[in-house]
């Protein structure tokens, strides 16, 4: 298998220099970004491009590499992530280049809290696939909530966005960060954004909703949060979980608006136990008050068009 990748693409993957002295040196370091490949694999540089050179000795059944993904993804998609786990260890021991199955194993050692080995996996598949703008989402979600590390994700978001301008994720992700600096508008202006290209995401309209908390406008996250309980995200997980809080919200329409609710007393009605057992918000402390942080947690499985987890 041969394939060339931008030089000035690992770069910005890797968020380190890896030009710079002979070919040889440069090769050097690219060794060190592919070292989960092959040691037979041949890595060359001419012109800021990087060809990649793997035996094909060293794929040893990709039909059955491509049946064990799906086998993996059914275990995943019914949260049986250990296993899920080691099927794709499996698959990617049969082919070391299939990004899905790297990509997907990376989120599955996500649901089990292995972030760090997450985040390894990911990296690899980005290093495989540099134009694969979903890894660049996950890894932004990665340095966010893991190592709060706000640059780092916003790097990542942006990388997804030049890939993919219309990236509802990466656009909804754009809003989080803006949410958790407290930039209101900037954050309902990337909410909106990801609603319009995409009306049925949940997402977006649930974090609209926190960034009219923060600018003590009740009334119109109330709203958005209304909004947020008729897309398909919300009702394919049951009338039931959330007709309750939905109702309280109703009912206590007349009590928010004349009241006018601090921001984290509103934080605290909106993030219901309920509510929280798909978008979880993480109550944290800053300049001395409490204060409710939200990340969408889950995305669905397999792949971005069918899922339960919304990262």
């Amino acid at each position: 298998m041969h394939f060339h990748v931008s030089l000035k693409d690992l770069e910005d993957i890797e968020g380190r220099v890896l030009s710079g002295g002979s070919d040889d040196e440069i090769v050097q370091r690219l060794r060190h970004v592919y070292e989960f490949l092959s040691l037979e694999t041949i890595i060359s540089i001419a012109d800021g491009i990087v060809s990649i050179d793997i035996p094909e000795r060293v794929i040893s059944n990709k039909l059955e590499a491509i049946r064990m993904q799906e086998k993996a993804s059914q275990r995943a998609k019914s949260g049986d992530y250990a296993k899920a786990i080691s099927i794709w260890e499996r698959v990617l021991e049969l082919d070391p280049t299939y990004v899905e199955a790297r990509r997907n194993l990376g989120m599955a050692l996500m649901e089990v809290n292995q972030p760090l080995r997450a985040k390894e996996c990911l990296i690899e598949a980005a290093t495989l696939d540099p134009k694969d703008s979903w890894s660049y989402v996950v890894l932004g979600n990665i340095l966010a909530r893991n190592e709060n590390d706000i640059v780092g994700a916003t790097r990542f978001y942006k990388k997804a966005l030049e890939i993919n301008p219309k990236d509802s994720w990466a656009i909804n992700s754009m809003g989080g960060i803006a949410l958790e600096q407290e930039k209101w508008d900037e954050a309902i202006n990337w909410f909106d954004q990801s609603i319009a290209i995409n009306p049925k995401f949940a997402n977006p309209y649930y974090g609209k909703s926190h960034a009219y908390v923060g600018k003590l406008q009740p009334d119109k996250a109330l709203a958005s949060l209304n909004d947020f309980s008729a897309t398909p995200d919300f009702r394919m997980h049951g009338h039931s979980q959330f007709s309750e809080p939905h109702a309280t919200i109703i009912r206590t329409r007349n009590w928010l608006l004349p009241k006018f609710l601090s921001t984290v007393r509103m934080m605290h009605f909106l993030s219901t136990k309920s509510m929280l057992k798909i978008f979880p918000a993480f109550q944290c402390r800053k300049n001395g008050r409490s204060w409710m942080r939200f990340w969408p947690a889950k995305r669905r499985w397999p792949g971005r068009s069918n899922a339960i987890t919304i990262w």
